[in-house]
């Protein structure tokens, strides 16, 4: 069961975000408040696992509720969500951020977005109190091992054999004294004796290295905690890992050994590079992604990714302002129909649709541009907002339009040639047949459309010398030519003379 603590100076408000929030969340314990002194004043004896509370209210304000929590309990997470009105400047949104809120809500909230959003905190919570849990449990276990490592030598090499962590002691000089098998097998190692007979500081880190500036701190710090760098293992492949290092010191301060442990994070790293690409691709990219509100005529923007600018000149605020809605930008010529397109598919519950329209930049000129829209529903299925894809396809249109001239041009030049031309497929059928060949065949296009080039030249074979072998041999050297696609002069009248 989850504790939730709800603040807002409105009865109404209050019980219309209650009946919400247990209708969807029946285990929810919700309790109310009309002030935040009040809620202050009961979270000296109950702690929530979440906080919502209304911007404008008496006396202290939603921002500075967030303060006083955060000030007085600083070393535990209480997720903390502000609700504020529709108009809510982006000043006032960062405000709210870095007093200590981890989310903006504007009303009117949609219900199936409040039921999301506190079941996310929640979710988020609950794995932060697991978390937490885990590090105290682990962090008895550990001084529970320490503990059990000074009672015996033979005890002392069991548990740190069994460690799934890598863990080493050595010189200063990087002489390996001792290590388990895990940081043996990280290394590709059999096993830790293997390492015994090493020195850290030959070929175990990667060229580039600086472990004099790592010894350096160590003999300032006595600890170093969560250093990344590049190990290499026993093969010469390369390894991310996360050290954590404590200087041994004798009576006189001097360093005699380090113990330290060795994450391999090369994981790790790799899903954040690819989450910082898919980042990227956002911000940097040549797709632009928007979020609109539906139900409003001028299309309103809550959300464009930063690469807007680059790519049309607008800046994120100029939108998130509400001084730019998104429909102007859109050609006149286009914004009737674009408007008929989405009111048609949302009409046919589509979940998502492409449109192609211009768009207009902020030096004026239009860009034609491929719209991908997925249309976001509330829990009503009423349609809430829209996320287009937005890709600039003003080059592939020019091209588009460049072909359809030549096309226009080769018909026209196919109708009005006095030679005889003649299109056929792969498999040999004819498809065109020029004013040229009607003309010199006195066969019209109707009569040869769809029937094998070879069948129509068989015809014009003086009688007595067709046969099936002789339309046979034709059929072979056209689909000779049609299969190596090279040029190559026919001439039938060369196997047999044609009628005149």
């Amino acid at each position: 069961m989850a504790d939730l603590f709800l603040i807002d100076d409105q009865a109404e408000v209050l019980a219309s975000y209650t009946q919400i929030l247990t209708g969807a969340l029946p285990d929810l314990q919700i309790t109310t408040f009309s002030s935040a002194e009040a809620a202050l004043e009961s979270l000296k004896s109950t702690e929530p696992d979440l906080i919502l509370a209304d911007v404008a209210l008496p006396g202290m304000s939603g921002w500075d509720l967030c303060r006083e929590i955060r000030s007085r309990i600083p070393d535990r997470h209480l997720p903390l969500v502000l609700i504020t009105g529709v108009r809510t400047r982006p000043e006032d949104k960062i405000r709210g951020l870095e007093a200590g809120a981890e989310l903006y809500l504007t009303k009117p909230v949609d219900p199936g977005e409040l039921v999301a959003q506190v079941k996310a905190m929640l979710r988020l919570k609950s794995l932060e109190d697991e978390l937490r849990e885990e590090k105290r449990t682990l962090e008895q276990r550990v001084r529970q091992q320490a503990i059990d490592l000074l009672e015996t030598e033979s005890q002392f090499q069991m548990l740190y054999q069994s460690l799934s962590i890598g863990m080493y002691r050595s010189t200063p000089d990087g002489e390996v004294l001792l290590a388990n098998d895990a940081l043996a097998h990280m290394l590709g190692y059999d096993s830790a004796d293997e390492l015994l007979s090493r020195n850290l500081n030959d070929g175990i880190y990667e060229p580039g290295y600086d472990r004099s500036a790592f010894l350096r701190r160590l003999e300032a710090e006595g600890r170093i905690q969560g250093l990344e760098s590049i190990w290499r293992r026993r093969d010469g492949t390369e390894i991310y890992v996360r050290e954590s290092a404590w200087a041994r010191r004798d009576e006189k301060g001097a360093i005699l050994s380090i113990d330290g442990t060795v994450e391999d994070i090369t994981r790790e790293r790799e899903i954040r590079t690819e989450l910082e690409n898919e980042r990227l691709l956002f911000r940097s990219g040549p797709m632009v992604v928007f979020r609109w509100r539906a139900g409003e005529d001028s299309i309103p923007v809550d959300y464009v990714s930063p690469n807007v600018e680059s790519i049309y000149g607008y800046s994120v605020q100029e939108f998130l302002e509400g001084n730019l809605g998104y429909k102007e930008l859109i050609h006149p010529e286009d914004r009737q129909r674009v408007e008929k397109e989405v009111a048609a598919y949302v009409e046919q519950n589509r979940p998502s649709f492409n449109q192609r329209y211009r768009l207009r930049d902020k030096q004026g000129s239009y860009h034609w541009v491929h719209d991908l829209t997925a249309v976001v529903r509330d829990r009503q299925g009423r349609v809430s907002s829209y996320v287009g894809f937005i890709t600039d396809i003003t080059e592939m249109m020019e091209i588009s339009r460049e072909l359809e001239k030549k096309d226009v041009l080769i018909r026209q030049v196919f109708e009005q040639a006095m030679e005889g031309i003649i299109v056929t497929d792969e498999a040999g059928t004819i498809s065109e047949w020029s004013h040229g060949m009607e003309t010199i065949t006195g066969l019209g296009a109707e009569e040869v459309q769809g029937r094998p080039i070879w069948e129509i030249q068989a015809r014009f074979v003086p009688r007595k010398q067709q046969s099936p072998r002789l339309e046979d041999r034709i059929r072979k050297e056209i689909e000779g030519i049609l299969q190596t696609g090279e040029f190559k002069h026919f001439n039938p009248a060369a196997i047999f003379p044609l009628q005149s």
